[in-house]
């Protein structure tokens, strides 16, 4: 009873009183104070133990082995003991008050008890008991958890959601991980449940709101645990292209490309301060690790940014800011749009060129690759004057680059043309030659304009809907039909002195006609996509010689896989189109390479 066990051993060995701990009973009684110092560091929120590991250390030097091992074993022994009701416990304690409260202070208190676990000098055995103890205790609380899973999801918040991290799935607990998952994947789905086609630009802005709270889970989360809320994310991407019937999952990546298109032009309606531009950049980004197919996206945003350029309408900071970003995502893609840039670059100089050597500014060279990524998909063909000035031009072209084809992107190209000495009108290039015609004559059928430029009337009645919206041509039809006759409007009247007449409004064509640019780029797409299969099967078979059929599908959708993702049928259609070109063979249910 004279021994004060508080003190450390080097005071107790200058004090004389280290005899004393010979005796068993005396032991008995430092093996109770040990244990009740675990419980003074608990009650105090305190990690360090050290004392009483200076206690163990003193005791391994001074007894003889047996004993001393006698002692561990009682200390070790009653330690457990003692753990585990001080677990349950403060468990039963802290949830009294909710379970809000109990993953608050018990995860402060888990993380500090492992702590002291590790840090002390433990038998193996010893450490995976109390750990395994402690866990025990915290599954007992899981349904109390399970009840508020929704709360805690809704909350968004670290200080939340990180507990049942540290307490239940970095212990593995499924049960807990299912419901997170399940709650997550509620909320997300409110959020973009009204994703339709009618409004890209609210449909991707609840798109990247439900992104931003997918972040904030998958914050507090690591390892297996942020892989399942991955899945749940990706799950929601692909929910909204099978709502919308997209059976090839384009819409929403061309959706996102779209949406950045906007938000990147130099006159963007997009309200929006530059440090949550590229926030929001960054997170378009980000979603279309999520999509299906990515390579729309890809697709999507060089035609776009080479119609900013073409309009003078990019923001060269917002678009020097994404390629950064892309420059560590896709770095194919990222040199395609640096190369476009340069591309533009050297157009320009070409174009200076021109009108130093001619005099004349009547054309722009404006010209991106090989593969004419813009180019027009009807036969537009001007006569007269213009067709001259374009041949002349074409020349001086070929000088320059004579192993690229160049050709007139009418449906890119935009002027200005005077009316009346008083108006300025912004038009399109087969507006501008369309409103030429009218100096011949006041009366146009659209079948007669169409024949005029040999092209489609859909294509004139596109292109004549813009200038009739705004009145300066005008016709008794409300819907266009191939006999409408259209006339120039004599008695046009604006407040504004600049009008703009490229928008074009569909309204006026009817709603069994359509003229829409993602058709003919989808086209473009399954076109490369089946280029890349092809490339894919041939490369497969040269190394292979024979294979089964549905071994060849199973490998050529592996390796296209990061590129898109191959529908098992196309695979199939492309394989028998090898097969009549001869570069394969069938041999009952295998297929050959011809040599």
């Amino acid at each position: 009873e004279s021994m004060d066990v508080n003190k450390t051993p080097s005071e107790l060995l200058s004090s004389g009183l280290f005899e004393l701990m010979e005796f068993t009973l005396q032991k008995q009684n430092v093996v109770e104070r040990m244990c009740e110092l675990w419980n003074v560091a608990r009650d105090e929120n305190i990690s360090d133990t050290s004392v009483v590991k200076e206690v163990i250390n003193f005791y391994r030097v001074q007894l003889p082995t047996r004993e001393y091992r006698t002692l561990v074993g009682r200390y070790e022994g009653r330690l457990r003991e003692m753990s585990k009701e001080y677990y349950t416990q403060f468990a039963d304690l802290l949830i009294q008050s909710g379970p809000f409260n109990f993953l608050e202070k018990y995860s402060d208190f888990y993380t500090k008890e492992i702590e002291r676990i590790n840090t002390n000098e433990l038998s193996n055995d010893v450490q995976t008991i109390l750990k395994s103890e402690l866990v025990k205790v915290v599954f007992s609380k899981q349904d109390e958890v399970l009840q508020v899973m929704k709360s805690l999801v809704e909350s968004a918040n670290t200080t939340s959601l990180k507990p049942v991290y540290v307490l239940y799935l970095q212990n593995k607990n499924m049960e807990i991980l299912e419901r997170l998952c399940y709650e997550t994947e509620c909320i997300l789905n409110t959020k973009t449940n009204t994703f339709s086609l009618d409004n890209f630009q609210q449909s991707i802005e609840h798109l990247l709101s439900a992104y931003d709270s997918y972040k904030v889970v998958v914050n507090c989360l690591a390892g297996e645990a942020v892989s399942h809320l991955e899945n749940v994310f990706k799950k929601l991407v692909a929910s909204i292209a099978v709502c919308l019937g997209d059976k090839d999952a384009a819409i929403v990546p061309s959706f996102l490309a779209k949406y950045l298109n906007s938000l990147m032009k130099r006159n963007s309606t997009f309200s929006i301060e530059k440090q949550k531009a590229f926030e929001t950049i960054d997170k378009i980004i980000a979603v279309t690790n999520y999509v299906q197919n990515s390579d729309v996206f890809l697709y999507a945003t060089v035609k776009s940014y080479i119609e900013r350029l073409i309009f003078a309408n990019s923001n060269e900071e917002y678009d020097e800011y994404f390629i950064s970003k892309m420059r560590g995502v896709n770095h194919n893609h990222c040199y395609r749009l640096e190369q476009v840039h340069g591309e533009f670059e050297y157009s320009k100089q070409l174009s200076s060129e021109y009108s130093d050597v001619t005099k004349s500014t009547k054309f722009s060279c404006i010209v991106f690759g090989a593969q004419n990524e813009i180019k027009d998909f009807l036969n537009f063909s001007p006569e007269g004057q213009l067709k001259t000035d374009f041949e002349q031009f074409n020349q001086f072209y070929m000088t320059k680059k004579y192993k690229q084809k160049l050709e007139v992107c009418w449906r890119r190209s935009n002027g200005v043309v005077q009316m009346n000495g008083k108006y300025q009108i912004i038009a399109l290039a087969p507006q501008i030659l369309i409103l030429m015609c009218y100096m011949e004559k006041v009366n146009w059928s659209v079948k007669e304009l169409s024949e005029r430029f040999k092209t489609t009337t859909l294509y004139i009645k596109m292109m004549i809907s813009g200038i009739l919206s705004k009145g300066i041509l005008i016709s008794g039809d409300n819907v266009l039909k191939d006999s409408s006759e259209v006339q120039y409007n004599d008695h046009f009247a604006s407040k504004n002195r600049k009008i703009g007449v490229t928008l074009l409004n569909k309204k006026l064509v009817g709603e069994n006609e359509s003229f829409d640019d993602d058709v003919k780029d989808k086209e473009e797409i399954i076109q490369k996509r089946q280029y890349l299969l092809e490339c894919s099967i041939v490369r497969i078979m040269k190394h292979k010689k024979v294979l089964e059929t549905q071994e060849l599908i199973m490998q050529t959708i592996q390796m296209t896989r990061k590129f898109f993702q191959a529908d098992v049928r196309f695979v199939k259609k492309v394989i028998e189109n090898l097969i009549e070109k001869e570069y394969l063979m069938r041999n009952i249910k295998n297929i050959e390479y011809v040599a």
